[in-house]
C-alpha cells in the first residue's frame, strides 16, 4: 500500500508541475512575457488568479478551471492520506523502541 500511495505521490507532482507549465503557456499568451516570468516565480498564486480571470473571461467550466479544481480536491485526498501514513510510521517507531527496552 505504501508503493502505490508513493507512485500515486509521484504522478500527483508530474500532473502539478504540467498544470504550472499550462498556467505559464496561458499567461504568456494572455498577457505576454513578464506575466509568463511572474506567473513561472509564483506557483499557487498564479493557479488562483488564472483560475478566476479565465473564469471571468470564458466561464466556470474552462478547461483549465476543472483541472485545477481535480489538483486542489486531489491535493487535499493526498495530503489528509500522507498524514495516516506518517502517524502509522511514528507508531511503529514507537512500538520497536519499547520492544528494544524490554531486552
Amino acid at each position: 500500500m505504501k508503493k502505490l500511495a508513493n507512485t500515486l505521490g509521484h504522478v500527483f507532482n508530474a500532473a502539478c508541475y504540467a498544470l504550472h507549465l499550462w498556467t505559464v503557456w496561458i499567461a504568456y499568451f494572455q498577457n505576454g512575457e513578464g506575466a509568463a516570468f511572474l506567473t513561472l516565480l509564483t506557483p499557487l498564486l498564479s493557479w488562483i488568479f488564472w483560475f478566476f480571470v479565465l473564469w471571468k473571461k470564458f466561464g466556470f467550466w474552462h478547461w483549465y478551471n476543472i483541472a485545477i479544481i481535480v489538483v486542489m480536491i486531489a491535493g487535499v485526498i493526498i495530503g489528509f492520506t500522507d498524514d495516516d501514513q506518517e502517524e502509522s510510521s511514528q507508531s511503529s517507531q514507537l512500538k520497536d523502541e519499547e520492544s528494544h527496552d524490554d531486552l
